[in-house]
């Protein structure tokens, strides 16, 4: 009996002091490549890169922004006049950037307001010194001057508030609560929310097509593009984007009655005619592509954003 007790003691215990060793050098190598890895990433989101020229443009330079938190998330941008508004996802701040009437100054002068829930789109009511910010998470849109960043009103709004515009044609401030599958109708007047759209699909980027009056939405899930009059609330026609997976970004150039979309989930831009209600060209872009608006110069300029496009455009 003694001897069957001596091996059992001399088998086990060198085994089990064995695989600690073992154990304690694979964690601490799981543990070193986590690390590796988040320092990667950390360095990727804080490199600044410089775009190459394109035919119609000319880099000239960055405006940085208030860094808020380690990493910081700009959602959509709003452009009045020579001042452009811009909403931290993470921070909730709205971050203003006036831009100098020379060239002799600084590229920009920045200022920023901080406030509660995601901000994500900024719309901008004309010759009002009004703007309007969505805030998911605390499913509201605040109201504040564009001049102060001083906040002067709070809307509450259903879940999800993400894209937002104002439509001159019916004088209304118009939100995408994007999963929710439906739209907000807001009186910038009265501040108040006076009616909701349903439209049975996610929604992405809008534009108002001031000419025609209606507001043009991206649904995100279908594949499709809607119109949408905001005198009656109500959707008026809605068209396939052929070839397009995921429309997001959305811009119209109201002189040749076309609407840009990008298409997230393949990485292509459609043309799609608001006279004709179909698709008449796209184009590759590269991934992750947004796209913001048409310039007003002649020839027309459309500013958009990838991390494929090597123009910029």
């Amino acid at each position: 009996m003694p001897d069957e007790i001596q091996i059992h003691k001399s088998t086990n215990h060198p085994t089990g002091f064995r695989v600690r060793p073992v154990i304690s050098r694979i964690g601490g190598f799981l543990v070193m490549s986590a690390l590796a890895i988040l320092l990667l990433l950390v360095a990727y989101l804080s490199y600044v890169g410089q775009p190459s020229f394109g035919p119609s443009m000319k880099f000239e330079g960055f405006i940085e922004l208030p860094k808020d938190n380690l990493i910081n998330i700009f959602d959509y941008m709003a452009i009045s006049d020579r001042t452009i508004l811009v909403g931290n996802i993470l921070s909730g701040s709205v971050v203003k950037v006036r831009l100098p009437d020379d060239s002799s100054g600084p590229l920009g002068v920045v200022s920023e307001q901080e406030g509660e829930g995601n901000a994500h789109g900024i719309a901008v009511v004309p010759n009002a010194n009004k703007a309007f910010v969505t805030r998911s998470g605390k499913n509201v849109v605040d109201v504040f001057e564009v001049s102060s960043l001083r906040m002067t009103g709070r809307i509450p709004v259903s879940d999800d508030a993400d894209a937002i515009l104002y439509d001159s044609a019916s004088g209304m401030i118009y939100v995408a609560n994007g999963t929710l599958k439906l739209a907000t109708v807001i009186d910038p007047v009265n501040l108040k929310a006076v009616a909701t759209i349903p439209f049975g699909a996610e929604l992405e980027f809008a534009a108002a097509d001031v000419k025609h009056g209606l507001v043009y939405q991206n649904l995100h899930n279908t594949n499709e593009i809607a119109a949408v009059n905001l005198k009656t609330d109500s959707i008026v026609g809605r068209w396939p984007l052929t070839s397009c997976i995921g429309p997001s970004g959305l811009a119209l150039d109201p002189s040749q009655e076309y609407l840009y979309a990008v298409c997230s989930g393949n990485s292509q831009m459609v043309v799609f005619s608001i006279l004709e209600h179909r698709v008449i060209a796209s184009v590759a872009v590269g991934g992750q592509a947004g796209l913001r608006r048409v310039g007003s110069r002649a020839p027309p300029h459309l500013f958009c954003w990838s991390t494929g496009c090597d123009d910029g455009h």
